[in-house]
Formats: C-alpha cells, structure tokens, sequence
C-alpha cells in the first residue's frame, strides 16, 4: 500500500470511525483519499516511506496520508473485516475451566475490557485490545493463576490469528483488485 504525507492538505469531514475522505486533487490521483493525522499514519504507508515520524512530530502542520481509491478500499474492506471478527471477542465475556473463575470474567469484563476499550476506540485496535487484556493483573483482581494464564496464552494466540486473517484478507483484497483489473 503506497500514500505520501503531505502536511499542507486537511481534512474537513470523516468517514464514521477512520477520518478518511474522498478528495480530487489535481496534485495526486484523481481519485484519491486523505487520511487525516488521528490515525496512526506509519502503519498505513509502505516500509521504504521514512519521513512519517518527522512530520508527524512537526506541530505546526496536520500530516495527512493520501490513499489511492483502490488503497482506500482495501483498507475499508480490511477495517469492516477486523471489526466484524473482534466485536464478538471484545463483547463475550471469555470463559474458564473454572466456574468461580468464569463468574469473576463475567462481572469484571465491562470495567476491565468493554469499557476502556471503547474509551480508547479498540474495536479499531484488536491488537493494542488484547494486549491491554493480557496486561491486566487477572490475578490481583480475583482470577485464579492456572487461568490467567490460560487467557493469557488465548489472547496471544488470537492476536497471532489476527495478523494471519489479516494477511489473507489483504491478499484476498489485491487479488480482487488484480482480476477487475484484468476484465
């Protein structure tokens, strides 16, 4: 996925969740996008593009990533994707091989994950969300140690699972881009 950042160029309206708008600019592609400077723009440009951090750190100007529409689109069908896989993970209480254990992770999971993950926006961010599960001090707060570990141990694999799907789907998004192309 190729973009440039270009400090000069705002955004006015947003996509719901992403801060993503149609433009057409004559400096770029026609059909481009502009991502605005909320999101994380070094995830979002290739490897080789290394001024992100530079310009993001510059106050006096709001970076913005510009997207080609088929860039774009595959981000869009990536995003829908991420979010229809971790909703239920995020939003079902995780269950135990004890019931005691099951019950806490039943009362605690609103305050402990559900709740900070929608004040941190991390149905957007399943990986930081499973990270900030994994950090939790399960045990300090009433979960036995065999199953803190075990979650643990599933949330890392799910992240695991996630950069997989991710792969697959991004593949998946550029071979369907490849054969419109090829009709």
């Amino acid at each position: 996925m190729k973009g440039t950042l270009d400090p000069q160029k705002t955004t006015s309206s947003r996509s719901p969740g992403l801060g993503i708008e149609p433009t057409s600019d004559s400096e770029t592609s026609v059909n481009s996008i502009q991502l605005d400077s909320n999101l994380d723009a070094s995830l979002l440009v290739d490897g080789d593009f290394q001024q992100t951090d530079a310009v993001l750190g510059n106050a006096g100007s709001t970076p913005v990533v510009v997207l080609s529409l088929e860039d774009y689109q595959i981000c869009m069908r990536l995003m829908s994707r991420i979010i229809e896989y971790f909703t239920p993970i995020l939003f079902t209480p995780a269950t135990t091989s004890h019931m005691d254990c099951t019950n806490f992770l039943a009362e605690s999971w609103m305050p402990f994950v559900i709740q900070p993950a929608i004040n941190d926006s991390e149905v957007y961010k399943p990986l930081e969300s499973l990270d900030r599960m994994k950090n939790i001090d399960w045990v300090k707060h009433g979960l036995c140690k065999s199953c803190a570990g075990e979650k643990r141990e599933e949330w890392t694999n799910e992240q695991r699972t996630l950069w997989k799907l991710i792969d697959s789907w991004l593949k998946a998004s550029e071979h369907a881009i490849e054969s419109a192309e090829d009709t």
